[in-house]
């Protein structure tokens, strides 16, 4: 898995909200689904909202290590176990300067022939990617720094899907509302800059007959 920056969190941050939030719907407690199937509703609302939420904003970050090797030119960018590369935000210089022709998206980095290595070179660029989680588990756990920083956001994005279920207390009036106070939230966390994570490591190192001198 992604080795996260700090302590990971689950949908139970997000619980008390949104519990409080249906209760001052109905007068009474949805006698449909007991607390195990509420609390696993918040759960895939949480999961959803978040995905949503990296996926619009790409704000959620790491950087790719390349090492190069000699007479290579194509060099797939491998996602960490969980996630997938939404887009690659950028290359930067690591111990090789960036070459003055490539070809970079979320899948590979291409250089070009004349810059082709004739060795290899550990941590030659590091490329700056969004990620977004690739998952399917309800009981998901996130980066509790970047949620805690996007609370508010994540929130509405949880809401607007809670009013429009099928459920007692479906408002489709207030979903709308949620919807528009989620897209200016989306707006501020954009403007406010991504979340980078540190960089990962994704690829076991290949060497051929020697290194390249730094």
């Amino acid at each position: 898995m992604l080795r996260a920056r700090g302590q990971q969190i689950d949908y139970k941050l997000f619980l008390p909200a949104i519990t409080a939030a249906v209760r001052e719907k109905l007068e009474d407690k949805d006698t449909q689904l007991t607390d195990a199937e509420f609390e696993a509703m918040v759960a895939l609302l949480y999961r959803d909202a978040v995905i949503e939420f990296m996926k619009e904003t790409r704000l959620y970050r790491i950087e790719v290590p390349i090492d190069i090797y000699a007479g290579v030119r194509y060099y797939p960018l491998i996602p960490p176990e969980g996630y997938y590369i939404q887009a690659a935000i950028r290359l930067r210089a690591g111990n090789r300067n960036i070459p003055p022709t490539y070809l970079l998206d979320e899948y590979e980095l291409i250089i070009d022939d004349a810059c082709c290595p004739t060795c290899d070179v550990d941590n030659a660029f590091y490329v700056e990617v969004a990620l977004v989680p690739n998952i399917t588990d309800n009981n998901c756990k996130f980066d509790a720094e970047f949620i805690n920083r996007n609370y508010h956001a994540i929130l509405l994005g949880m809401e607007k899907r809670l009013w429009v279920m099928a459920r007692s207390w479906r408002d489709a009036q207030l979903a709308g509302l949620r919807e528009q106070q989620y897209i200016r939230e989306v707006a501020k966390a954009i403007e406010g800059g991504y979340y980078f994570n540190k960089s990962v490591k994704l690829r076991y190192r290949r060497f051929s007959q020697g290194m390249c001198p730094k």
